[in-house]
């Protein structure tokens, strides 16, 4: 038998050795494996002739297939997959970005804290009126109309707030008010 399957495949062969016809196999099963298949035909083959020498090999899912839908599926499921990590990356990386901004302001503070405690009268002048205003925008701001812009703008204690600033003691409110630059109001 095996015979007789070489002298058809001689048969079939032309003068220069290119096959006389061409079949093609098509195969559609996309949850099944085509590994099994293709190797059992190669194995199959290789049983009439040892001189099996496989040319190539295409592979290829026609736009109607099954095979091509499940794979335009999964590509859209990677694309989306892959949108949600450069999403979390993106928040990731502004996060970040927050904590360094927050983390400079920090260290500004606290300077502003060093010079408020130096030796230098001039460095510790400059940080009293520095954290005086942060006082001022961050805690005096949210009390409404006791805070002292308010009160300095709509209740007419138009001294207040230069007074604020000035005064570093209750004795230099004092000598203020002694030496008139402040009114008793």
């Amino acid at each position: 038998m095996a015979e007789d399957i070489r002298e058809v495949i001689k048969n079939t062969l032309g003068d220069r050795g290119k096959p006389v016809r061409t079949l093609k196999l098509g195969y559609d099963a996309p949850s099944a494996s085509l590994e099994s298949v293709y190797f059992w035909i190669l194995d199959f083959a290789g049983g009439f002739s040892k001189d099996i020498e496989k040319v190539t090999d295409n592979f290829m899912a026609s736009p109607g297939s099954s095979h091509f839908a499940e794979m335009g599926a999964r590509t859209t499921r990677m694309q989306e997959e892959g949108m949600k990590i450069m999403g979390v990356i993106n928040q990731l990386i502004k996060t970040v970005i927050n904590l360094i901004y927050d983390l400079k302001e920090f260290e500004i503070r606290i300077s502003q804290y060093d010079d408020a405690k130096s030796e230098s009268k001039l460095n510790k002048e400059q940080g009293n009126l520095a954290l005086k205003q942060i006082w001022m925008d961050n805690v005096d701001m949210k009390k409404g109309r006791g805070s002292i812009n308010q009160m300095t703008y709509e209740l007419g204690f138009s001294t207040l707030r230069d007074v604020f600033m000035m005064a570093n003691s209750f004795e230099d409110v004092d000598n203020m008010a002694k030496d008139g630059l402040v009114n008793d109001r």
